[in-house]
């Protein structure tokens, strides 16, 4: 357009300035090109902002999953007295929190036979925090108890367990569900689960991301499998 408009300036020497057509034609054309450009940089700027919101979910929902499938590995029954015995999933647990004696972190105290089991309470709060309460268990004539007020940390989040999927699912040793009633397990049912299914789901924090972020594990508990003699 250019080399055209200098020939005619070139072969026209009376005619020294642009046509109004001219110009409008020449802004038309520079808004389409900025459009498109514009249009560009905002699809660039928003998949890196995506993926970046992706790659934080990743590490939230990974860093959860770790911390719970490290306690439940660990989980054993307790016997509470001399007619009571435990599942190693506490009755009571439900599809969103999760209670369970095990000997994550355990160590072994001189001049014990035993080893104490630390009672873990794994709950989402209302700002979708995951909460991980810890209670030190007792070992005493053989039987373990847990008291005091325990101590409490936030893992990380926010995680959603709005969906359809729940954060916790239960299984007996053949794979049968063992689903929690609307009060959680029964200590009937707590007995039995021999495997814990955690699904994390981490939400995209932008409203037009990519789909959630959702990892799923099904953890066994080789302590459970010893006590009956394998799955």
């Amino acid at each position: 357009m250019i080399a055209a408009l200098r020939r005619r300036l070139r072969h026209d020497p009376a005619d020294r300035g642009i046509a109004l057509i001219e110009l409008i034609v020449s802004m038309v054309v520079t808004l389409i090109m900025l459009t498109l450009i514009a249009r560009m940089f905002a699809q660039v700027t928003h998949s890196a902002s995506d993926n970046q919101s992706t790659r934080a979910g990743i590490g939230i929902a990974g860093t959860a999953m770790d911390e719970i499938t490290r306690v439940v590995r660990q989980g054993t029954r307790v016997s509470t007295s001399q007619t009571a015995t435990e599942g190693a999933v506490v009755a009571g647990s439900t599809a969103s929190s999760l209670s369970i004696d095990s000997f994550v972190d355990a160590t072994v105290t001189p001049g014990l036979a035993a080893i104490a089991p630390t009672r873990v309470v794994f709950s989402v709060d209302g700002s979708g925090s995951l909460i991980e309460q810890r209670y030190a268990g007792t070992v005493a004539n053989g039987y373990v108890t847990f008291s005091g007020s325990g101590t409490s940390r936030t893992v990380n989040g926010p995680i959603d367990t709005s969906g359809s999927t729940p954060l916790f699912a239960y299984a007996d040793g053949s794979g049968t569900a063992v689903v929690p009633g609307a009060t959680g397990l029964t200590s009937a049912q707590a007995l039995s689960v021999a495997s814990v299914t955690v699904t994390v789901t981490v939400d995209n924090q932008l409203s037009s991301g990519n789909d959630p972020v959702q990892l799923t594990n099904e953890v066994t508990m080789p302590n459970i499998a010893i006590l009956n003699g394998g799955y």
